[in-house]
């Protein structure tokens, strides 16, 4: 790894406040936003009652949709929340690892930061946190009326007070009916293994899959076919800007005291690299 100490490195540029305006934004808000639906996710009670296992007044049926949507809510907005801060990251980083590459490294995080993959990333990473946002308002939302419901419930005597919050008597009244699907599902009750959990790992198995194969790695790729474009001797890219040159050789007529140059000047020891086969003119971005 090369590290130069080029005063052309700290000069701010246009670049430099489009990557602070993205991540400054993006990055923080969905770093926030994770920590917020992650945190959630786990403090979500998960001992909901539908009824298939044993008979479940109405009401607590309802309690427990509400509940379970609400989760799902909240880690829908862990995925988009993670993706945008994923993005950011990957493009501050590079970004900035590219433009301290060389001589020509604004250039190389130029061509970076425009690529079509990375501008549609961009994108994508601020309209889903934005819908992450409002994931998280509605979610939050139907937690609190879980938690409403469930607290006014426990001082009328209708559930136990404690973490589960059971209830205590089957059937209220003619609105709180009991739910009773136990021999029709069965096999959810033996098995041991819940529906919801399942869901769940599957989500976040998929999302994880896909920013590691769609987000993360065509970062790395890209960088590093941008980064094998820095400035090098020779390098395929180094022929649109000034290079530095090695001491010009002795010839053997130099050692005979005859100097080739024209009008007997040592070659330069920076000089523009040109177009092979062209005219003798030299292309400067």
């Amino acid at each position: 790894m090369d590290m130069i100490n080029d005063p052309r490195f700290t000069t701010p540029n246009v670049l430099d406040k489009r990557l602070y305006a993205f991540t400054a934004q993006v990055g923080f808000v969905g770093g926030l936003t994770t920590s917020a639906s992650l945190g959630q996710c786990f403090k979500l009670k998960k001992h909901l009652q539908f009824g298939y296992c044993t008979p479940t007044p109405l009401f607590k049926v309802v309690q427990s949709l509400v509940q379970l949507l609400s989760f799902f809510g909240m880690s829908f907005t862990l995925c988009l929340s993670l993706y945008s801060t994923l993005v950011s990251v990957n493009q501050s980083y590079f970004g900035n690892r590219l433009m301290t590459a060389g001589t020509n490294g604004f250039e190389l995080a130029r061509s970076f930061y425009m690529h079509p993959d990375m501008v549609q990333m961009r994108h994508r990473s601020v309209k889903f946190l934005a819908r992450a946002l409002i994931m998280l308002l509605l979610s939050s939302g139907g937690m609190l009326y879980v938690k409403f419901a469930e607290d006014q419930d426990v001082e009328a005597g209708f559930e136990s007070d404690d973490d589960e919050t059971r209830p205590v008597r089957p059937v209220y009244t003619a609105f709180n009916v009991s739910v009773n699907v136990e021999r029709q599902s069965s096999f959810l009750c033996t098995t041991h293994v819940h529906p919801a959990g399942v869901a769940v790992m599957v989500l976040l198995s998929f999302m994880a899959f896909y920013l590691y194969r769609y987000i993360q790695m065509p970062h790395e790729t890209l960088f590093r076919q941008t980064y094998a474009m820095r400035y090098q001797q020779g390098d395929p890219f180094g022929r649109l800007l000034p290079v530095e040159t090695g001491p010009a050789r002795e010839s053997p007529a130099e050692t005979n005291g005859q100097d080739e140059s024209v009008g007997g000047s040592a070659p330069s020891p920076r000089e523009l690299k040109r177009f092979p086969g062209g005219d003798s003119k030299c292309t400067c971005m």
